[in-house]
Formats: C-alpha cells, sequence, structure tokens
C-alpha cells in the first residue's frame, strides 16, 4: 500500500519506497503518484531531484481530482520551481485543491487574488 511506501519513506528506506510508490502509480493510483511527485520534487536519497518528473505525476494525481497533487502543481507554478513560473495557472490549480478542501490552498489562493492573478 502506499501507506507501507510512506513508512518505508520515513524510515529512510528509500529504495523500499519508491519501488513500492512506481508500482502503485503505474495502475493508477493517485496516492501514490502524488507521492512520487513529492518524492521527485524533494531533496533526498531517494532519487536525485527532478521537478519535471515531479511535475509529470502531481498531474496524473491531479486529473484524478487528488487535491494535494493539485495543489503542489499550484505551489510549483506559484513559485516557478523547476518550471515556468505562471501565477494564473497556479491560481487555476490552488482553486481546484481549494475545492477540494485543501485549506492551505484556499489561503494561497485567496493571496494571489488579492495580488490580481
Amino acid at each position: 500500500t502506499v501507506d507501507e511506501g510512506i513508512k518505508a519513506y520515513e524510515n529512510k528506506d528509500y529504495k523500499t519506497a519508491l519501488k513500492i510508490f512506481e508500482k502503485l502509480a503505474l495502475k493508477n493510483d493517485a496516492k501514490a503518484q502524488n507521492a512520487l511527485g513529492i518524492t521527485y520534487s524533494n531533496k533526498n536519497n531517494a532519487v536525485k531531484r527532478d521537478p519535471i518528473k515531479a511535475k509529470e505525476w502531481f498531474e496524473k494525481a491531479a486529473a484524478q481530482n487528488f487535491a494535494h497533487a493539485q495543489h503542489e502543481l499550484g505551489v510549483m507554478y506559484a513559485k516557478g520551481e523547476g518550471i515556468k513560473q505562471d501565477k494564473k495557472v497556479a491560481k487555476e490549480w490552488l482553486r481546484k485543491a481549494c475545492d477540494n478542501k485543501f485549506q492551505k490552498s484556499c489561503r494561497i489562493y485567496k493571496r494571489l487574488n488579492e495580488q490580481g492573478y
């Protein structure tokens, strides 16, 4: 399960975590896809940081309406982390995450709105 992968990741057993995440992500498990996105977006010992791969995995999970992935995409676009900064696209993803009750996204969405995006 993804939770087993998360537990392995937290215990710094990155090889096992990655194996679990990849197996499930390829079966369209949105939570696993999001976990892979996080793995590729962070500096860790699991994989080389790769914002493009992170974005691809977040997009797959976000397409399944997975709020955390929608949030991560919004943040990537807002900050321009490894991709071209685009606050309008960021706002779209954050709105979707907010609509899915991801409160952190609601706050960032509101801030972007106040800034005129």
